[in-house]
């Protein structure tokens, strides 16, 4: 009687530490997540868009849904391209053993990848980020020096350091973390947002520096550029026509016009883009 109920209790409570959260809740936080980070990338990039042009975010009074799905949409395809290029790109190197190849595929090729994959956006800041590549290099190569003391020979320390760690950077083993620990969630939501933040700035600064495609007006003796849109209104400045130049001094305009007095927008192509 005591070993059934001994039984009894072992089984209840192994039910209560394996209780999953049911899944409508898992979905409800992740529809509430990827909003607010939406809306976070789609803040950033207008910040950093407009921060080209010389525009503080003061004019940045509206932020709409379809900006913020767009948003969403946007960095969810590339977290799947960068996992799935990653991991495809991680099987090159699985038939090789070598204990210096294997410290290269789990330390350092993750962060190679990711920096090769956002070089287009972070090109400016390629000296830094070969700075952090080649101490993560002199760190994962010299630390079985110190760490593994004990063991003879370089190559068997190297070994026995890789074992020691025993993690390995993929999409299967950041979906099984992500699902076992509350802890690894929370880190990697900070995670997210703090890349989200600078990489959503960069990637607005950076197409509006590569922007060639505008849409001008006359009004009066002047024509005006269209920087941007907020919400119903226009971001114009005094325009150039000849050299290409505007002023930094910004008007918000409504996007209004009747047949008695209409706006007629015109599109031009700035070949070397918009010049101050």
């Amino acid at each position: 009687m005591t070993q059934i109920s001994k039984e009894f209790r072992n089984n209840t409570d192994f039910g209560k530490e394996n209780k999953e959260v049911p899944s409508w809740i898992d979905a409800s936080i992740l529809i509430g997540f990827l909003s607010i980070l939406g809306y976070t990338v789609a803040y950033a990039y207008q910040t950093g868009y407009l921060l080209y042009y010389g525009v503080t975010d003061i004019f940045l009074n509206n932020i709409t849904i379809v900006q913020v799905v767009i948003s969403a949409s946007i960095l969810v395809a590339m977290l799947f391209i960068f996992f799935a290029s990653f991991d495809s790109f991680k099987n090159l190197f699985r038939e090789f053993k070598h204990p210096i190849l294997v410290a290269f595929q789990k330390s350092i090729m993750p962060y190679l990848f990711m920096f090769i994959f956002l070089l287009p956006f972070t090109f400016d800041y390629i000296v830094y980020m070969s700075i952090f590549l080649a101490i993560l290099t002199i760190i994962t190569y010299l630390s079985p020096l110190w760490v593994k003391k004990g063991v003879k020979g370089y190559l068997n320390k190297l070994r026995s350091k890789i074992k020691s760690d025993n993690h390995e950077f993929s999409y299967s083993n950041v979906k099984n973390n992500l699902k076992r620990s509350i802890k690894y969630k929370i880190i990697s939501i900070i995670f997210v947002f703090v890349i989200a933040m600078p990489l959503g700035r960069l990637i607005g600064y950076k197409n509006a520096e590569l922007q060639r495609e505008y849409y001008y007006f006359n009004h009066g003796d002047a024509d005006y550029l269209v920087i941007d849109n907020i919400g119903s209104d226009f971001i114009v400045a005094p325009l150039d026509i000849d050299t290409h130049q505007i002023l930094k001094e910004y008007q918000v305009i409504e996007m209004r016009s009747n047949m008695n007095d209409p706006i007629i927008f015109k599109r031009i192509r700035l070949k070397d883009g918009v010049k101050f």
